[in-house]
């Protein structure tokens, strides 16, 4: 009896250790509103296969990282620059994966798996995820030397569509006055060691109306 305890002691140190792996607010995160199917995440794809053995329920999950999507992880901003994976197990702990290269991760449990997700309030999900608005402002703008060449101009906001990035501008004029002007660019992935830059264009009243 006192060897059983021992080892149900032993294996609840190990659970707790392993738990302790995964930062808490990324366990606590994932939640069904932030979860996309493998089939609605070109950076990912995984799935499951459940069985019974001797009547008891087991279930595998797997998840792999694109490989057009793993050198995107290097270059995206904030929160960005990670992708995570939720397992939903019945009627025992999630598994919550990071991925970090192109290697398969997979692993097998007693319980039956419900789903295999990306976590979008954690890291990367689709290629288009790195086109955000802050990425645009920090890809196409710097403080020393502005965006395209003007450098007395000021970001008040910017935005992302899909590939186009967006800067709204306050921009000082030969007068020693400012005006509010709108820089657009085309930001897309060639594949994974290439980034293209459209054409960018301004639109406003003190800056040329050409393309740079």
């Amino acid at each position: 009896m006192l060897k059983r305890n021992k080892t149900k002691a032993v294996l609840a140190t190990l659970f707790v250790w392993t738990l302790s792996l995964v930062p808490t607010d990324v366990r606590a995160s994932c939640g069904s509103s932030n979860r996309l199917s493998m089939s609605n995440s070109d950076c990912v794809s995984g799935g499951k296969h459940n069985w019974k053995h001797y009547g008891f329920p087991r279930g595998r999950a797997w998840a792999e990282l694109d490989g057009s999507c793993w050198h995107l992880l290097s270059v995206a901003p904030d929160r960005y620059d990670e992708l995570w994976v939720k397992v939903d197990r019945k009627s025992a702990s999630d598994w919550t994966w990071k991925l970090t290269n192109v290697n398969k991760r997979e692993k097998s449990g007693h319980a039956t798996i419900r789903g295999v997700y990306c976590c979008k309030d954690k890291g990367i999900c689709n290629k288009s995820d790195v086109v955000n608005s802050r990425s645009c402002k920090s890809r196409f703008f710097d403080d020393e030397h502005g965006v395209a060449g003007h450098e007395y101009c000021a970001v008040t906001s910017s935005s992302a569509n899909g590939i186009q990035c967006t800067l709204n501008l306050t921009c000082l004029d030969l007068a020693g006055g400012s005006e509010t002007s709108t820089f657009s660019a085309n930001w897309h992935m060639l594949h994974y060691y290439e980034i293209e830059e459209g054409i960018a264009t301004f639109q406003g009243s003190n800056v040329p109306d050409e393309n740079w």
